[in-house]
Parts: C-alpha cells; sequence; structure tokens
C-alpha cells in the first residue's frame, strides 16, 4: 500500500521511529468506519521508488490525487506499508 503526507508530518515521524502502521478503514477525510485495525510496517519509499508510488496513487485516485498532491516537492513523502509478520 502507497501513502503519501509531508515529510514534517507526525506519521512519518512515528513510522521512522519505530516502522509500526495500524491500519484501519477510513473515508477519504480521514473519519474511521469502525472496521478492526490491521497491524503493518511502514517505511519511507527510496528515491528509485517514488515514481511507482506516485504513478499508483494517481492511477486509483486520479485528479483527485493531483489537487491534494499538487506538484512533486521534495517535502512529500511516501510511505510503503506492507503486512506485519505474524
Amino acid at each position: 500500500m502507497y501513502v503519501t503526507t509531508s515529510n514534517n508530518a507526525g506519521k512519518m515521524k512515528r513510522i521512522r521511529a519505530t516502522g509500526r502502521v495500524a491500519m484501519t478503514p477510513s473515508d477519504r477525510i480521514g473519519k474511521l468506519l469502525g472496521e478492526p485495525e490491521v497491524a503493518g510496517v511502514g517505511r519511507a519509499a527510496a528515491t528509485e521508488e517514488r515514481a511507482a508510488a506516485r504513478t499508483a496513487l494517481e492511477h486509483k485516485y486520479g485528479e483527485q490525487f493531483q489537487k491534494i498532491a499538487g506538484v512533486e516537492t521534495p517535502d512529500r513523502a511516501y510511505i510503503i506499508i506492507e503486512p506485519a509478520a505474524r
């Protein structure tokens, strides 16, 4: 799963510190939908992975993603989230 945010957002700080992620289904503005949490492991996308992350998000969200993410800036971070080992 790919996620994008600001490099200095709280979620980036937590991922850099621990790598632990708790994923919970939500709507497009972040309102939780009441489903159970799923544990994951997150990491910042390496330079060579950024283009693939952005392309995947653009493909899924189209114009909505363009409005939110806008022009690529050094402040934009991409996070790669994978399921936690069981």
